[in-house]
Formats: structure tokens, C-alpha cells, sequence
């Protein structure tokens, strides 16, 4: 649900019925609120509690750009310079909700870089009830120019720009910087710049269940379709083809791993989810744990004999296909190298028979990835591949058109957080670099520049 007021320049604030919030949780639905400063997104469980306070009243949300001379003392002024200063309202019944509360509101604030800054280096941070100065975990998205974050708490937020600086041996590892040889022309950056991995900046939680969580929060505010895929590792190859079908329903990956989390449970209610595809060999006590945990949310359940027929369900439900990817068999790295161009440009991941032939044509262009061995020739397609499954990877990122403005990288063994982290760097069309280890030393990023932002899928914070 979008209550959308931006339009109206000398709103603050939107305001509506505590009733009509009460609505809106009762449905288990997200409500996002759109203002000219910004705009807040609550889950149903966030608005619940708000409308209980509120009551019979009225609820007031409100995003206000202020001034720091006014707001601010001395000691923060100094700390803040000219950073943005937002005050972040919510009043119910006339009184102010600024202690913590159950669940998390996510907020989304207007920042342009400004020259020389990179999307790494923004910040966040917050003043405490005591008027100090803390760090929160924040991203910039490049797209909408709009800083994005989540908080259990109001406050008076900041947005500020922490250069990031890192060296080949070592750095902060606060960000995704990228170091230039001194010698090296600006114009001739790309096949130059070198990454380290202490420079990476990363997306992932303490397994890859709590990863594929972390790229969730960090790519949607609200989503109405969800994906669940089996994490073991034994099973990933049953989710080849899910990446496409994410890309199409703008839906994370959420992993489980034999039963299902209470902690997807959660993030399927934070995005507002009305609908879950559950995708692949999973065990049926985890359909039947979705359906009582999450009774108003349609759940459909996409999963063959085999990895040829799962495959075929998933694209079954791929509209206005633009083309095919052929991988082998048994082939979920190369899978994985097409995964985010696949998800993002309306691509099919279609799997061939162990001995390489296919069981069905492919639609539109078509790319094979892999060796002969693997698949067998076809009429009219392109075969991209190297001896190696990084070679494979790089050959991908090199045949086709990728946005540089950020590059993701995976571990190249597990593919785990790949499959994952697909669905997020297909919202800006980014390549994901597989590396062995998540270690980047060596590897070629291609088309990377000195502005691009480097993030890692899983691995060391």
C-alpha cells in the first residue's frame, strides 16, 4: 500500500486515520508513505503498534529537512559540517513516538553525490537522547539518488560522506574503494584498477540463509512476490533457473536450509509479501510452516522430478521472454555467471540433458554457456566459455552489456550467495564477479571504473 503525497512541495507530513492504519495490519500488508523529503515504509507488524497507540485519532508521519544552527548544538554542528539533518515524526494522538519500537521502519532520503564522492563513502548517523552522534548501516542507491536505511527508532538523522580509502595489503574495509596505480591515466582506469579484498564491501550475515536475508533488506523496502530456493548445497542445481523469475516479479531470494527460518518468516512480513514461490527440493513441512505462519499469502509450489523439470516450471511462468541461456547439466556456476544479466534483461536459464542435447528449443537470442561437452551445438546461438568456471565468468561479463556503476562479487566455490545476490544486481543491471574464496586479488573487473562501487555477496564483514 503507497500513500503518495510528494507531489505536494509544502507537505512535511501525512496524515490518516489510526483506524485506516489498523487496516492496513489487519491485512498484512506494508504501507509506504511518500513525502517531498523522502519517504517511510512500515510493516504490518510496525503498524499495528502505531495504530494502537493512535486509536481513535489521527496518524502523522512526517519527513522535515532542518536547520542545523536551530537544531543542533555546537559540538554536533562541528561533527555534521553541511551534511543534510532530517527530523523523522511520527505522532499519534497528538503526542511524538520516539523510543524504540517492534519491528522496523524503513526510510528513504534525497542525497546527491556531490564531486569526488562515491556511493560507498555516504553514511548515516543518528543523535542518541543524550545529543550524541552514532553510525548506522546505510546504502545509496545511484538510480534515485536517495540514501536507504531501516531503524527500530526515531531520531534526527544525518546523511554524511566518509572517504573510503583502502591499499592493496590492507585498508578500513568500511567500503568498496578501489585503488589507482599512480601512473595510470584516468581514462585508462578500467583494466587498471585493482581491488583488494579489504576494500570489499559486504552484504551478508553469519550463514548463507542470514546472507540471503541481508540482500533482501539491502534491495527492498517492499515486495509483493518472494522466492524461496533450497540453500543446501546438494540442492542449489535445483535452482538454476529462479534468477529470471526474480528479475520478473522485482522478488529476493530467501534461502532455506531443511526447515524454514523463523527470520524469513520475518522478512516475508516486513516486505508485505502477497505471494511466495517456493522453488526446487524442498521439504514439504517448510510449505506447510509458510501456509500456518503466513495464512493470507498465496504459496505456490514449483518443483519437478528433476532439475530439468523444475527448470521447465520456473520459465513456464517467465512472460515476454527475450532470450535463452543453455548451461549443462550439471553447470551452476556458469548458471550463475548469466544469472543477474538473465534476471535483469528477461532471460531464461534452460538446462540441457546430461549428454548435452536439449529437450525443448530455446526462445529469442540465445547464448550456450559452457564447452561442447556440456552442450551440444545449436542453430543461430552463442557460445560463451573458458577452461575454467572464472574464465567462463569473465567471458560472460565480457560478451555482454553490464552497468558498471556497481559490481557485486561471490565466492566461486559455494555460488550460494550468487544465486542470491542475482535478484539485486539485476535492479542496476550490474555483473557479478565470481571469485575463489571472495578474494578479488587478480581477478579482471572489466568494464570497472574509478567510480564504481564494489560490494561482496557473503564472506568477513
Amino acid at each position: 500500500m503507497s500513500i503518495d503525497v510528494s507531489e505536494a512541495q509544502s507537505v512535511v507530513t501525512a496524515t490518516l486515520p489510526a483506524t485506516a492504519l489498523a487496516e492496513f495490519a489487519d491485512a498484512d500488508v506494508t504501507v509506504e508513505i511518500k513525502l517531498p523529503q523522502g519517504s517511510l515504509t512500515l510493516t504490518a507488524e510496525l503498524a499495528e503498534q502505531i495504530a494502537a497507540v493512535g486509536g481513535n485519532g489521527d496518524i502523522s508521519l512526517g519527513i522535515q529537512q532542518v536547520d542545523p544552527a536551530t537544531d543542533l548544538n555546537l559540538l554536533q554542528q562541528a561533527a555534521v559540517g553541511d551534511a543534510p539533518v532530517f527530523d523523522i515524526s511520527i505522532t499519534a494522538n497528538g503526542a511524538n513516538i520516539t523510543t524504540s519500537f517492534n519491528g522496523l521502519l524503513s526510510i528513504r532520503l534525497p542525497y546527491d553525490l556531490k564531486p569526488g564522492q562515491k556511493a560507498n563513502g555516504v553514511a548515516v548517523y543518528y543523535l542518541d537522547e543524550f545529543g550524541n552522534i552514532h553510525k548506522m548501516s546505510a546504502m545509496y542507491d545511484a538510480l534515485s539518488h536517495e540514501v536507504l536505511f531501516t531503524t527500530d527508532h526515531l531520531s534526527t538523522f544525518m546523511i554524511g560522506y566518509s572517504p573510503v580509502t583502502s591499499t592493496p595489503n590492507g585498508g578500513s574495509g568500511g567500503g568498496a574503494a578501489v585503488q589507482i596505480p599512480e601512473d595510470l591515466e584516468p581514462e585508462a582506469a578500467g583494466p587498471g584498477i585493482i581491488v583488494s579484498k579489504a576494500s570489499l564491501s559486504y552484504i551478508s550475515g553469519q550463514n548463507r540463509v542470514e546472507t540471503s536475508l541481508a540482500i533482501s533488506r539491502r534491495g527492498w523496502t517492499s515486495a509483493d512476490t518472494v522466492i524461496i530456493a533450497p540453500g543446501g548445497q546438494n540442492n542449489l542445481i535445483d535452482a538454476l533457473a529462479v534468477a529470471p523469475l526474480a528479475g520478473q516479479e522485482n522478488a529476493p531470494i530467501l534461502l532455506s536450509m531443511g526447515s524454514i527460518d523463523p527470520a524469513v518468516i520475518a522478512e516475508i512480513q516486513r516486505l508485505g509479501a502477497k505471494k511466495i514461490y517456493v522453488v526446487g527440493a524442498l521439504d514439504p513441512a517448510v510449505v506447510d510452516a509458510l501456509k500456518r505462519a503466513l495464512p493470507n499469502v498465496t504459496i505456490e509450489t514449483l518443483t519437478g522430478a528433476n532439475r530439468l523439470e523444475t527448470a521447465a516450471l520456473v520459465n513456464s511462468r517467465l512472460t515476454g521472454r527475450q532470450g535463452t541461456f543453455v548451461v549443462g547439466y550439471n553447470a551452476t556456476a556458469d548458471a550463475v555467471s548469466a544469472a543477474a544479466y538473465a534476471a535483469a534483461n528477461g532471460y531464461a536459464i534452460q538446462i540441457a540433458n546430461p549428454d548435452g542435447s536439449l529437450s525443448g528449443a530455446p526462445v529469442g537470442q540465445t547464448y550456450i554457456l559452457g564447452g561442447p561437452s556440456l552442450v551440444s551445438d545449436i542453430a543461430g546461438a552463442t557460445r560463451l566459455y573458458g577452461a575454467t568456471r572464472y574464465e567462463t565468468n569473465q567471458a560472460v561479463r565480457d560478451a555482454l552489456t553490464f552497468d558498471y556503476t556497481n559490481i557485486y562479487t561471490a565466492d566461486g566455490n559455494t555460488l550460494v550467495d550468487a544465486l542470491t545476490g542475482s535478484a539485486l544486481a539485476a535492479q542496476t543491471r550490474s555483473a557479478i564477479v565470481l571469485t575463489p574464496g571472495n578474494d578479488p586479488t587478480g581477478v579482471d573487473f572489466g568494464g570497472i571504473t574509478q567510480e564504481t562501487t564494489v560490494y561482496a555477496f557473503g564472506g568477513a564483514k
